[in-house]
């Protein structure tokens, strides 16, 4: 997922049908639905009739058989791309706060390199498939902390910047972890 994830932005820097923030997300999701076709490959008259014939099959990666090994994903991810629809953060396609979003945004760290455009490019991405603010915040919190780090910042200075990002957004309380009770658990 992290290499289709990749493909759809470069695909969106290309394309003059993806430009804007909103054309990224749609190229992005257009390259997961690709990589639904890699796990499922009967899928593919449906998708196809749901949402065209390039969104689908126009991509360099699904030329690569070897990319068509089940690789065990995580049926909240497919589950939201067999559904149809895209998931946004405002109109959520579940209520899942799996790693499946998280997993797969280092991609919009290495593309983005303002941290903040990071951040909310790799939320909108994550709530492709992930509707819970956990799952895409998570997300949006590493794609931030890829771009400080390509940005030349030290660790502690890309994980102090990206934290300052992720609190001013609401419903972060699962993944703020106050500096006491990090200590408790190591």
């Amino acid at each position: 997922m992290t290499l289709f994830t990749a493909e759809g932005l470069i695909l969106s820097k290309i394309r003059q049908e993806y430009q804007g923030t909103e054309g990224m997300i749609s190229s992005v999701y257009h390259a997961l639905l690709r990589w639904l076709l890699t796990q499922e490959t009967n899928l593919q008259g449906s998708l196809i009739k749901s949402h065209g014939t390039c969104s689908i099959v126009d991509g360099v990666l699904t030329g690569y058989k070897e990319l068509f090994s089940l690789r065990a994903p995580g049926n909240s991810c497919l589950s939201a791309l067999r559904s149809g629809r895209k998931g946004t953060m405002d109109n959520p396609v579940n209520n899942s706060k799996g790693c499946g979003g998280v997993m797969r945004m280092a991609p919009v760290g290495l593309a983005c390199k303002d941290a903040e455009k990071a951040f909310q490019i790799g939320c909108q991405c994550a709530a492709i498939t992930h509707g819970h603010p956990t799952g895409y915040l998570a997300a949006g919190t590493l794609a931030a902390l890829i771009s400080r780090i390509i940005s030349g910042d030290s660790l502690t200075e890309a994980i102090d910047e990206s934290v300052q990002i992720l609190k001013t957004n609401k419903n972060n309380e699962e993944i703020v972890i106050p500096p006491a009770q990090l200590l408790e658990i190591f």
